[in-house]
């Protein structure tokens, strides 16, 4: 009897890392299609709407040859999406490529990121993942509600937390910004948004390290 509660006890630890597993990997892919479908997927369809509106019957080949990678472009946004993470470990280098990929066309994407920063991040993969939400954010936001052609992330380490400059050449938002899946895990008051000295606007995004430290120690527990 003693062995079977034993057992039983151990089956109940593994379906609990099972399904904290699965909650996690289930909200990375809510986080990063909601991201895709607001940002890059919407202004790609955006574009094919205003080309199909403008050109009406007189549509081209070189207009249809346009519409036809930008859909290419959508299906393979969407195929990254529903991608299993489980299966390769992701590092932010992949991260940041990734981002710039899915805006080609649309907006370009830099950055500014050492190799320790990099190598330190890397060491987390939650804080890999939180890192691709925010950041996706950031793009989309800049796109949405500023117009921003040009983005560019400066990522920096501190003890306490993970540190995002976002810089666009955007108008910054014209109307109250709704913060999404990445900035909505942040301060409730939200980031602060301005305009530096050269005309970019500017917002600042923090994760903390001691989240994602609790949530990697409870995990190996």
């Amino acid at each position: 009897w003693k062995d079977s509660v034993s057992q039983l006890a151990q089956m109940r630890d593994s379906l609990n890392e099972l399904d904290a597993d699965m909650r996690r990997q289930c909200d990375r892919v809510t986080a990063q299609t909601a991201s895709m479908l607001h940002g890059p997927i919407q202004g790609r369809l955006a574009t094919i709407g205003m080309t199909l509106r403008f050109a009406g019957d007189q549509i081209s080949e070189k207009d249809l040859a346009t519409i036809d990678a930008l859909l290419r472009a959508c299906e393979v946004d969407l195929m990254r999406a529903a991608w299993d993470p489980r299966g390769d470990r992701v590092l932010v280098a992949q991260v940041l490529d990734a981002l710039r990929s899915q805006w080609a066309g649309l907006m370009t994407i830099t950055w500014t990121l050492t190799p320790d920063v990099s190598d330190e991040i890397n060491k987390d993969s939650l804080l890999v993942r939180s890192l691709e939400t925010l950041v996706a954010d950031l793009a989309s936001n800049a796109s949405r509600h500023g117009g921003a052609k040009e983005v560019h992330l400066e990522i920096s380490l501190s003890d306490s937390h993970l540190h995002i400059l976002a810089r666009d050449n955007g108008s910054g938002p014209t109307t109250q910004m709704q913060p999404g899946i990445g900035l909505g895990t942040m301060d409730p008051s939200g980031p602060s948004i301005y305009i530096d000295p050269d005309g970019w606007c500017c917002v600042p995004a923090v994760i903390s390290r001691a989240d994602h430290q609790d949530s990697v120690e409870s995990g190996s527990q």
